[in-house]
Parts: C-alpha cells; sequence; structure tokens
C-alpha cells in the first residue's frame, strides 16, 4: 500500500515572515521545518486530515515489520525525520514484539454516524489481529512528555474506539487499547 502524501499549499511569498508569541518562545526548540513554514505563512495543507509524511512513514514500516521481520529503509524525509523515524520504531519494536496475524490501518477516512448525522475524524492508527483472533486497536503518539495516561481518558482513543465499533471491526466482546508515546516509550494499556 502506497502513503498517503500530503499537497502542500504553496507560501504566500508576497509579505513579511509572520512572527508570532508562540513562535519566540519555540523556536529554538522546534522542527526547523515547521518553524520555516510558519515564517513563511504556509497555510497547512490542502488534505483535511493533514497525513503527516513521518506518520504514514513509520505505519508502513510497522506493517512492513510485522510482514517480513526486518525494518525498511526510510523514504526521503528531512534531515531530523531519519532519527525521529528510528527512535519511534525502536520504542514500538520494544512494546510489541509478539508476532500477530494482521495489522491494519482499519479506517482512512472519516466515519459517519448517520441516527445521530455526526462525521468522526481523527487517526485511527493501527488495528491488529492477534495470533489468537484477538483485536487490539493500537494508538500511537508522538508527546515525549512521560505522560502515563488511561488510554480510554483520551478523546482521540475513545473516539477511535467508537469508530472502530461503527464499522464493525472491533469484536463484540473485549477490545485491547493500547496507547504508546513512540518518543519517550511511555506504553498504557
Amino acid at each position: 500500500m502506497a502513503p498517503v502524501r500530503s499537497r502542500f499549499v504553496e507560501p504566500q511569498p508576497d509579505g513579511p515572515p509572520r512572527v508570532t508569541p508562540y513562535l519566540l518562545r519555540e523556536a529554538d526548540t522546534m522542527c526547523p521545518r515547521r518553524l520555516t513554514l510558519e515564517l513563511e505563512r504556509a497555510p497547512g495543507t490542502a488534505d483535511p486530515m493533514n497525513r503527516a509524511r513521518l506518520r504514514d512513514a513509520l505505519l508502513d514500516a510497522i506493517r512492513t515489520w510485522h510482514a517480513t521481520g526486518a525494518w525498511p529503509p526510510p523514504p526521503d524525509l528531512c534531515p531530523e525525520e531519519p532519527a525521529v523515524l528510528e527512535q519511534a520504531s525502536r520504542w514500538y519494536a520494544h512494546h510489541f514484539r509478539e508476532p500477530v496475524a494482521e495489522v491494519s490501518l482499519p479506517l482512512e477516512e472519516p466515519t459517519l454516524l448517520a441516527r445521530r448525522r455526526v462525521l468522526l475524524g481523527g487517526w485511527v492508527d493501527l488495528g491488529v489481529v492477534h495470533l489468537d483472533g484477538r483485536r487490539e486497536l493500537r494508538q500511537l503518539a508522538w508527546a515525549g512528555r512521560g505522560e502515563r495516561p488511561d488510554p480510554l481518558e483520551r478523546p482521540e482513543v475513545r473516539l477511535g474506539v467508537l469508530r472502530l465499533a461503527t464499522v464493525g471491526w472491533s469484536p463484540p466482546g473485549p477490545l485491547l487499547v493500547s496507547w504508546v508515546d513512540l518518543l519517550d516509550g511511555t506504553l498504557t494499556q
């Protein structure tokens, strides 16, 4: 499966760089690519789901690793991104070593709750089917803050569980839910 790529909207070069209190406070520690885009007043991406290049690369690498046992070489990324991808891959392999029957991206599009006339969005990262048939939702985070939240206290996890149930992916019985921060290795289930 080919990764989904964002189509970047062109920056607005006809004006001066945009400097905000946030940029002044965070410039020394933020991603250089993001800082440049903020300064150039790039409005973001044209993709409403804002598919992150690094996230897509990681999800593709994880599926390849589960299928072959080897991590693929990183795709063409910005200079700082391969180190982040390598760190995330190490933590993922550390926490999820066991063989599984299937790893998929169960939802790539928003989910319609027809009776409520609501469209639910957000990332549902990995749907895992274990060898014994158990199903697991693995939500991947990039926070690096050492938080240890109950996964079901996180809105993105609750929405993911609801969306999986709505489309019939999750079983009628228990669903294992894992939330892992791939920058600092924090895992809660």
